[in-house]
């Protein structure tokens, strides 16, 4: 499990928690920006592009980010840790980094510090940085997690990256989703769509808080978080109700998940799968309610957002599932299309209801409860990723 995450150095903690309004809500202009600047959805990337379809045909940021960690790191080890302090400041840097949820850097930089203890010098400096990467050091169970991590985001990335055997299903609203078969009966579906009138916060918003599920996610009637591990971090629990005339029991979901700062490279991610009951043995899983009940398997949810402009995003997302349904094949591919079609409708109808401020959409509620999170940490990274204009 991670650590509680310190925002990064330089985002500015909001000392007070002013109520939500409709403008605060969504607008991702930082407080020095002029209201002109506020008022144009033309600026950032999204200028470039004069329509959904011209957006979407482009390569996702992911791509160019995966060829970047392909290259190596850049950061070298042997030119820098000369002695005992340097290397005790350099996995101090791996540490923060990690602890700001930059999964990505954190990984990359621990990636060649692993490298360069293992290449097997004897001066005091490297000594010492194979006792600190160690198995019994203080911080060996954080540096796992960062291993793990950087691998499971280094798969979200292809995954989110790769063109090859996907099938075309359908478009709509701005959206496009494509499917393949995956092992067994499970099935992989990918949408890429553009929210336009939505900003970064509300569509991360939507991900972020699974248990605010049950108020746009389809067939979804029951949500809730089990275990908060941070403010970018935790294990939820929801359930699907049958629906679309469905021979079958209700079914249910435990989600472990995450969040990526990727904002350096112009993207974050969410990437979640179904929790082990092992490796979560202090929550109590829920148990199965009602005749015909299972517990679906969710392989894989990449989720990937980009920064467009202030008032627009591009998010991609990838769902492996196995939704454990005795169904023939061909009907329980057309649900699940059905079903993931209509996701990215509901988010961006859900995202919209934001501006209506807390006392009706309860997204804007949670975002007021957690000011500091998403105004205070995400949204000067946010507004600085639209300035740079990151690709």
């Amino acid at each position: 499990t991670s650590s509680a995450c310190t925002p990064p150095p330089r985002c500015r903690r909001v000392p007070s928690k002013p109520a939500l309004t409709p403008r605060s809500s969504s607008s991702l202009v930082a407080p020095s920006a002029s209201p002109s600047a506020a008022a144009s959805p033309a600026r950032g990337l999204l200028a470039r592009f004069h329509s959904a379809a011209s957006l979407l045909v482009q390569p996702p940021p992911t791509v160019s980010l995966l060829r970047k960690l392909k290259a190596g790191s850049v950061f070298r080890p042997e030119e820098v840790l000369q002695s005992e302090l340097e290397v005790r400041a350099s996995v101090s840097v791996v540490l923060e980094l990690a602890r700001a949820h930059r999964w990505l850097q954190a990984g990359s930089r621990l990636q060649a510090l692993d490298s360069f203890a293992s290449s097997g010098g004897r001066d005091a400096a490297t000594l010492l940085l194979r006792r600190l990467l160690g198995e019994t050091h203080t911080h060996a169970s954080e540096l796992k997690t960062i291993r793990t991590r950087y691998s499971e985001c280094a798969d979200a990335l292809a995954t989110l990256s790769g063109a090859d055997d996907w099938t075309f299903t359908r478009e709509f609203e701005g959206s496009v989703t494509h499917f393949k078969q995956g092992e067994g009966d499970s099935l992989w579906m990918r949408t890429d769509g553009l929210l336009s009138g939505i900003s970064t916060l509300e569509c991360l918003a939507m991900w972020k808080e699974v248990d605010l599920f049950r108020h746009w996610f389809p067939l979804c009637d029951a949500s809730s978080t089990l275990r908060r591990q941070s403010n970018a971090e935790a294990c939820a629990h929801f359930s699907l109700c049958a629906g679309l005339g469905l021979p079958i029991g209700r079914r249910d979901a435990v989600l472990h998940g995450y969040g990526v700062d990727a904002l350096s490279d112009g993207l974050i991610l969410v990437i979640a799968k179904s929790a082990n009951a092992k490796e979560f043995s202090e929550i109590e899983f829920p148990p199965l309610q009602g005749f015909g009940a299972a517990r679906m398997q969710i392989h894989a949810l990449q989720v990937m957002v980009q920064p467009l402009s202030p008032t627009a995003v591009r998010c991609r997302y990838v769902l492996h599932i196995d939704v454990c349904a005795p169904l023939p094949r061909p009907l329980v591919h057309f649900v699940a299309q059905r079903v993931i079609g209509r996701l990215f409708h509901d988010m961006q109808s859900e995202a919209r209801r934001i501006k209506l401020g807390p006392g009706e959409s309860p997204h804007a509620k949670r975002m007021e409860e957690e000011h500091d999170t998403y105004f205070g940490w995400l949204l000067p990274r946010v507004v600085e990723a639209i300035e740079r204009g990151v690709v």
